[in-house]
């Protein structure tokens, strides 16, 4: 920011679109961790396998333009 160092690290995306439609998924891994596989083709759902456990996380927009989301933790509600 104005030629100054910040010491924190940040993602920016940027979109030129004047509607997107996109979903990040950040998962935090220390380094020389094994990766997670996601997997997920039609934007309305995510599947994340990481160390042994299974989320699905499922999305639905709302009709304020928002998207709201749900996840499953292996077979059992996680975040309703």
């Amino acid at each position: 920011r104005a030629g100054k160092p910040q010491f924190y690290d940040r993602l920016v995306i940027q979109r030129k679109d004047v509607s997107a439609s996109f979903k990040v998924l950040l998962v935090p891994i220390r380094s020389g961790d094994p990766l997670p596989q996601v997997s997920g083709s039609d934007g309305a759902q995510a599947e994340v396998r990481w160390k042994g456990v299974t989320d699905l996380i499922q999305f639905s927009p709302s009709s304020n333009q928002s998207t709201g989301l749900s996840i499953v933790r292996n077979g059992k509600p996680y975040l309703p």
